[in-house]
């Protein structure tokens, strides 16, 4: 795979969608080609409002002129245009989608 770019999608814009983005700018070829979140929230690819305990102090902002941005996760699947998917939800306590406390 040498020479390749491979791009991502990251679906779930929280704490350790940062820390992804940040990992996958230290992999030479990743290229993030689209984020997902059905909230809304940080579309806008800015992300300087999101710590946490393993935080740089970095504010991580994507430039958006080359990343696509979905709410649905559905359009995003059906885009399929990246072989790699983050996808970074809450764990669940079962069919009923209710996020662990």
């Amino acid at each position: 795979m040498a020479n390749e770019n491979v791009n991502i999608g990251i679906v779930g814009l929280g704490f350790m969608a940062v820390m992804h983005i940040r990992a996958y700018r230290q992999v030479e070829g990743a290229n993030i080609a689209a984020i997902c979140n059905p909230s809304g929230n940080r579309l806008n690819g800015d992300f300087s409002d999101v710590f946490g305990n393993l935080d740089s102090g970095d504010p991580v902002k994507l430039d958006m002129s080359q990343v696509k941005a979905y709410q649905s996760f559905d359009e995003l699947i059906a885009d399929c245009f990246m072989p790699q998917l983050n996808a970074d939800f809450p764990p669940t306590t079962g069919d009923e989608g209710e996020a662990q406390q």
